[in-house]
């Protein structure tokens, strides 16, 4: 539960962001979350991608060790 608490909170705080640098432009809520959405898609990507990265250095140090000891 904590978890959807910590995402409820990121949300809105990514929302009130994006209505604060739009503040000069007519925009509606419909853009803002389409703005919010995507950055958040971005940053789940971003993520992904770095432990993706950190995994694979993992196995790679796993390897060498192994190698090693026989």
């Amino acid at each position: 539960m904590e978890r959807v608490r910590e995402a409820i909170a990121l949300v809105e705080e990514r929302f009130a962001d994006q209505k604060l640098r739009s503040h000069g432009m007519q925009s509606n809520k419909d853009i803002l979350l389409t703005v919010l959405a995507l950055g958040l898609a971005d940053d789940l990507l971003q993520s992904q991608k770095k432990l993706d990265d950190v995994q694979n250095r993992i196995e790679t140090m796993l390897s060498k060790i192994k190698e090693e000891s026989v």
